[in-house]
C-alpha cells in the first residue's frame, strides 16, 4: 500500500485528492487502485483513475472489494486488508500491473466478512443499538445491519458470525480459510483475546490456515 486517501468523516475523498495521490505514486509499472464498494468511493475513485489514465496517460487499474456479506449492498470492510496485502505481495514480487490486478480480483472473489456491535457510531446521528442489544452486520458508517439480537456470550457470537461467513458462497466449500479478526477501534486486546480463543474453539477451526 503506496498512499491511502482519506476524505471528511464518512465522505469520499474528492476525484482531485484521489487524482493527486495517483499522479504521486504512480511510476512505469502503473498503479493499482483499491475502491471499497460504497457510492461515493466508487465514483469518485474511478473518475479518478479514468483522468489519470486520459489526461495524464498513466497506467492505472482498478479493483472494487464487496466482502460485507451481511446484506444485499456487498461492502468494503475488513477483507480489504487482505486484498491490499495479497495486491502488495504481488506488486513486490515484480508481477506485473495486470497481474497484480488478478491476484487482488481473486481476494475478492474469495472474501466474505460480517461484524457486530453493541452500539452504533453517534456522530451524525443518537445511538441506534438498544441496551442488551446487539446488531448483527452493522456498517462502518452506521449504515443498518442484517438483523438485531439479544447480546451473547462471545462463543455465540463467533458461531452466528462464522454461521453466516460460512454460507457465502465465495467461501463455502473452501478447504482452507484465511481469518482476520479486528475491531474499529473500541475492543481492548484482552476482549479481542477471548474473541479468537472463541474462534479457534469453534467447530470450525480446523479449517483455518492462518489467522491475521
Amino acid at each position: 500500500l503506496t498512499a491511502a486517501v482519506s476524505g471528511e468523516t464518512f465522505a469520499s475523498p474528492s476525484i482531485d485528492a484521489v487524482l493527486s495521490a495517483i499522479l504521486q505514486v504512480t511510476g512505469s509499472a502503473g498503479c493499482l487502485v483499491v475502491i471499497k464498494n460504497y457510492t461515493g468511493d466508487r465514483l469518485n475513485f474511478t473518475l479518478a483513475a479514468q483522468r489519470a489514465r486520459t489526461e495524464f496517460g498513466l497506467k492505472v487499474e482498478t479493483v472494487i472489494t464487496q466482502d460485507d456479506v451481511a446484506t444485499t449492498a456487498k461492502r468494503g470492510i475488513a477483507g480489504t486488508l487482505l486484498v491490499h496485502k495479497a495486491a502488495g505481495a504481488a506488486a513486490e514480487a515484480g508481477k506485473s500491473l495486470s497481474e497484480v490486478r488478478e491476484v487482488a480480483q481473486k481476494v475478492i472473489d474469495t472474501s466474505a466478512s460480517m461484524g457486530v456491535s453493541f452500539s452504533s457510531v453517534t456522530r451524525l446521528k443518537k445511538d441506534t443499538v438498544a441496551k442488551g442489544k446487539m446488531e448483527l452486520g452493522l456498517g462502518i458508517h452506521g449504515e443498518a445491519g442484517a438483523r438485531v439480537e439479544p447480546t451473547a456470550p462471545v462463543n455465540k457470537i463467533v458461531e452466528v458470525l462464522l454461521a453466516d461467513i460460512l454460507k457465502c458462497e465465495r467461501v463455502a466449500g473452501a478447504g482452507e480459510l484465511c481469518v482476520l479478526v479486528n475491531n474499529l477501534g473500541s475492543v481492548p486486546p484482552l476482549e479481542m483475546s477471548t474473541v479468537v480463543k472463541a474462534l479457534m474453539a469453534s467447530e470450525h477451526a480446523g479449517k483455518f490456515k492462518l489467522l491475521v
